[in-house]
């Protein structure tokens, strides 16, 4: 996914010339390398941000704390909606096995019907406007206060990189360093210039609203009654699968060979002083712990688990989480740790159950955690039923995305037979997949992490081939394979991401609902409260995704894109540093304070030590994450085809040639009189890397302002088809193949071109090949410029190959280069040859459709260009494809099939 995000040519393209951000593009670039070079070295930077967010909560606890009671009831009342149906179903005799607790679900779900009203438009605005009454009327809390303490607190973090722990290496010591002069460039070149937030809840309900209606969310909510049916026959479909898998794993563990003779069992036995401190060896582990292990997997693991790859616990999918095993005697609790050594959690002289070791049952101590309304038997229960569901769910995501996308085979079909797999061993073997083999083969749980992280990495990066281009040099298929690899992380990513959200969601809200005891921490002493209140990530992350969403939505699409300047045509973008290094680590910052406040009413208790924590180590992870969810979130999002940018890179307004300022389009055209298809043979499926409004360079920040194009993943030599019918205006196909033309080799490409279409043919030197198309017959309700007017447009076609245009049109057609300009064309004709010259990451084809005069205005005659460079619209126009799913608008990352008949007859 990085590789598809940062490794482009653009990018390193727009590091030359840069005007005002050359500083803070240093310090950024210089901080990426040092941390490319050692990932481990970012655990040194966590420690300031600790510290300094402990004095920012300690500043922010002081100013609120007589108004905390208060606001934290109001709070609670505001989650009881939720909180409280899901403790009336907890409640009651716990369901004995597996099968049981899924049938439970089942029957349990018309009484959590009610929660799917939540979801409605008017209950949202509703929350929203209670919970932004508590924070600003009751607790007192302000953005510009907020933002105030949170600029001071950024100042300690720079003050506590530069003063350098006692034995810290030379890496860490230069990532400090680097760090504190990225904040102290921030601190007098972007804070000034950073602007206020518009922050009214009813804008931001608005923003969370359609971001909702864009999911499956709302339909699940206006069709509960139906689906939980459906929802509930399954669970009981699966609820007796599970129940034959256990008899048939009863059934097999029955007739497994005898036990090891007495004398081979003291063999293998550690001697008596051994045995009371070591933990037992992992042949002797017997059941697995489902709510213990999830208590546990990362709580003695901290940020940095006592191994220097905090980072990496915290950002690698499926990096293993410690895990709570009892004994096959029943006397012995063994947390097994990934890193370190294993440890005794409980050791007994007689059997006994998890849930009767002193970290669970008995008296007060630093670690344990207490059971209140929610019964320890249904949280182990719902634990292994959920954590089924869970693998199941991400198998059959796994499946849609490989029904509903095209040429999607490689990396689906593996992740969703190994998502059932895993959610069948979890059933039928009552452990996780990773976690029985690994036993079985006498292995530590950290190497777990071969099957749980590195199987499905090297899955998708096996699947990500699929597609791969093969006509084209060594590098420019390795560049195109990394869009490969990133549409197939990010889906992979996600669908992981979400279905294991939800799990831990709910078992965070249960967790916390089963707090007890004191309602803060003590004046003086040892903090013995139950240690649930720690196990709020899930929440806060909501609350955290929720916001965050809403924080990146106010970012002006002006301001989408890479943050530097195209080969030095553009000024810097003033504000991008400003939105990725101190708007999202505020945002980040602030929806963690939010999310912590909701977890202490939750669990009727407070911890200010937690509010520290979340606040610091949310700003960072702000940081380093912007860009990947900025173009997750943000990619593609043109308001439904009415954005068009109103200034340049620089700043100054665009106008027509008569003055005239622009203004929106009229939103994308309706599929169902699209006269376009897609640009290659019908059948065949392209992979589109880039779409409108793309990262990389469909954004204002590129000298022309491609807001509405597409990048075809075509192979070296593909032949691309007309689009739509029309007349050739120009082409120009000198420019040598793979090559981004500097100005001499520019025009050594027109001069050689002079000599085959005459000299002084054209009035400029192309930057790359392409092909330009007329529409002759305007479709008033297609063709529309800037506020609806009805246009005449023009396709261009571009990073064609060297003599792409004229070795096509000779072969198919029998025209020679002065015969192209003025052929009429229909769509499915073959114009050009694919290929990477330009501006061009790898082999493909660049689409877009401007606005230009009418016919009659031709301003020359063939063979020269009948209109010369300048004649042609400076902006791109939203269109849609006929024979593209949906809507007809193109999303990026995704493969298209093409129903474009190809033809070689050209019309009269």
């Amino acid at each position: 996914m990085l590789g598809s995000l940062l490794i482009q040519p653009q990018m390193l393209n727009r590091m030359q010339g840069r005007g005002a951000g050359d500083e803070i593009a240093d310090e950024v670039v210089a901080l990426a390398h040092l941390l490319s070079l050692n990932p481990a070295a970012a655990d040194a930077v966590l420690p300031a941000f600790e510290a300094a967010g402990q004095r920012f909560a300690s500043t922010l606890l002081a100013r609120i704390g007589p108004r905390l009671p208060q606001a934290l009831n109001e709070l609670r009342a505001l989650v009881e909606p939720l909180t409280t149906p899901l403790a009336s179903f907890a409640s009651g005799p716990p369901p004995a096995t597996t099968a049981d607790m899924l049938e439970h679900i089942a029957a349990g779900l018309e009484r959590l019907a009610p929660l799917a009203g939540l979801l409605s438009d008017a209950q949202i605005r509703s929350t929203l406007r209670r919970a932004s009454r508590i924070l600003t009327d009751t607790l007192g809390l302000s953005q510009a206060g907020f933002r105030a303490d949170f600029l001071v607190m950024l100042g300690e973090v720079r003050a506590e990189l530069r003063t350098h722990p006692a034995g810290a290496s030379t890496a860490a010591r230069a990532v400090r360093e680097s760090f504190a002069c990225l904040l102290n460039r921030l601190e007098t070149d972007v804070y000034p210039h950073f602007p206020t937030l518009d922050l009214d809840v009813d804008r931001l309900t608005a923003i969370l609203i359609r971001a909702l209606r864009t999911t499956p969310l709302p339909r699940i909510g206006g069709q509960a009654e139906c689906l939980l049916g459906r929802i509930e026959a399954v669970l009981r479909l699966l609820a007796e699968i599970t129940r034959a898998a256990a008899i048939r794993a009863r059934s097999t563990r029955a007739s497994a060979p005898p036990a090891a003779s007495p004398a081979m069992a003291a063999r293998r036995t550690a001697p008596a002083s051994a045995r009371a401190d070591a933990a037992p060896r992992r042949e002797d582990d017997g059941q697995y712990c489902w709510y213990a292990s999830w208590l546990y997997a990362r709580h003695r693991q901290g940020f940095s688990n006592g191994a220097g790859i905090g980072l990496l616990q915290n950002v690698t999918p499926g990096y293993p989480g410690d895990e709570v095993w009892r004994s096959t005697d029943g006397r012995c609790l063994t947390l097994r740790r990934a890193t370190v050594d294993d440890a005794v959690l409980h050791r007994a002289d007689a059997p006994f159950a998890w849930f009767q070791a002193p970290q669970f049952a008995g008296p007060p101590s630093r670690e344990h955690f207490s059971f209140g309304a929610i019964p320890p038997a249904f949280l182990e229960g719902w634990t292994q039923a959920t954590a089924i569901l869970q693998k199941l769910g991400a198998g059959f995501w796994h499946a849609v995305a490989m029904g509903q996308g095209e040429r999607e085979y490689a990396c689906n079909i593996p992740l969703w037979l190994w998502h059932w797999t895993d959610g069948i061993a979890r059933g039928a073997g009552g452990a996780p997949l990773p976690s029985l083999l690994c036993r079985s083969l006498g292995w530590g749980v950290g190497s777990t992490w071969l099957f749980s992280s590195l199987l499905p990495m090297l899955t998708v990066i096996g699947g990500s081939f699929e597609g791969v281009h093969t006509e084209t040099t060594a590098g420019l298929g390795f560049l195109q394979w990394l869009t490969l690899i990133g549409g197939d992380a990010l889906s992979a990513y996600t669908i992981s991401g979400a279905t294991q959200g939800v799990n831990d969601f709910f078992l965070s809200l249960f967790t916390l609902i089963n707090q007890t005891g004191a309602g803060g921490p003590p004046a003086s002493g040892e903090d013995l409260r139950p240690a649930n209140w720690a196990h709020a990530d899930a929440v806060i992350g909501l609350v955290n995704l929720a916001i965050g969403f809403g924080f990146r939505a106010l970012i002006p699409r002006d301001d989408y894109g890479l943050p530097f300047d195209n080969n030095g045509a553009a000024a810097f973008g003033p504000l991008y540093f400003p939105w990725m290094l101190l708007g999202a680590p505020l945002a980040s910052a602030f929806s963690n304070a939010i999310g912590t406040l909701l977890a202490w009413a939750i669990a009727r208790t407070h911890t200010p030590i937690q509010l520290g924590e979340k606040i610091g180590v949310g700003a960072l992870v702000g940081t380093l994450s912007f860009i990947v969810e900025f173009y997750a979130q943000r990619d593609g999002s043109t308001d439904d085809g009415r954005y068009n940018p109103r200034i340049d890179p620089a700043g100054t307004p665009y106008t027509d040639a008569a003055g005239n300022p622009r203004s929106d389009f009229a939103g994308y055209p309706d599929k169902a009189g699209s006269p376009y298809q897609l640009p290659y043979a019908a059948g065949i499926a392209m992979y589109v890397g880039q779409a409108n409004l793309g990262f990389f360079s469909h954004a204002r920040w590129n000298s022309f302002p491609q807001i509405y194009a597409y990048d075809f993943a075509h192979d070296f030599g593909d032949e691309i088809l007309a689009i739509r019918d029309g007349t050739v205006i120009d082409f120009f196909d000198w420019i040598p193949d793979n090559i981004n033309p500097d100005g001499t080799q520019r025009t050594a490409a027109r001069t050689a071109s002079d000599t085959v279409m005459g000299a002084g043919w054209r009035n400029g030197n192309p930057s790359w090949n392409y092909i330009v198309v007329r529409h002759d017959s305007r479709i008033d309700s297609q063709d529309r410029d800037q506020g609806g007017t009805p246009v005449t447009t023009y396709a261009v076609y571009g990073h064609g190959a060297t003599g792409g245009v004229r070795e096509l049109w000779q072969a198919l057609y029998g025209k020679g280069a002065l015969d192209i300009i003025g052929t009429r064309v229909r769509r499915g004709n073959p114009l050009m040859r694919a290929g990477s010259t330009g501006v061009s990451f790898h082999n493909h084809l660049h689409l877009h459709v401007v606005p230009g005069p009418d016919p009659s205005a031709a301003t020359h005659t063939p063979p020269r260009p009948i209109l010369q460079e300048g004649d042609l619209g400076d902006y791109t126009l939203p269109f849609v494809f006929a024979d593209a799913p949906g809507d007809g608008v193109l999303r990026n990352l995704r493969w298209y099939r093409s129903a474009n008949a190809r033809s070689t007859e050209l019309p009269p």
